[in-house]
């Protein structure tokens, strides 16, 4: 999908009923490419790069959770509704501060405000100035 520039500001990337939840929707934005994504806890939009190795990171990716260390036998989740993982090598990322989970990396996934205007979903901070 090809975003339009807001009025006010931002990239639109659709209608909230356009979102499938915890399912990144790809908007191309001045910036490169953006997955926004409907969870639970809200909208949220990520660069569509994994800072491991540059790899498209929310084709067909959904958002999910992630279990936490634990001793042998014992699931704690943790992250719940909030992880992206990459598809190449499954290094996750919360979707809401793009800190890596489980810290195998200081990478940080790039992160971008979204706001509700009515329904219309609209991504901050995604064009270029100038």
């Amino acid at each position: 999908m090809s975003a339009s520039p807001g009025d006010a500001g931002g990239i639109q990337a659709g209608t909230v009923d356009e979102f499938e939840l915890n399912r990144f929707r790809i908007v191309d934005t001045p910036i490169g490419s953006v997955g926004v994504v409907r969870t639970p806890r809200g909208f949220f939009a990520v660069r569509n790069r994994c800072p491991h190795m540059d790899g498209p990171l929310c084709v067909g990716s959904a958002v999910t959770t992630t279990m936490a260390p634990s001793r042998p036998f014992e699931y704690l989740v943790d992250h719940e509704h909030a992880v992206v993982r990459c598809p190449w090598h499954r290094w996750e990322f919360d979707v809401a501060t793009g800190e890596n989970v489980g810290r195998i990396t200081r990478a940080r996934l790039a992160t971008y405000r979204v706001e509700l205007r009515d329904r219309d979903v609209f991504v901050l901070g995604c064009q270029r100035s100038g």
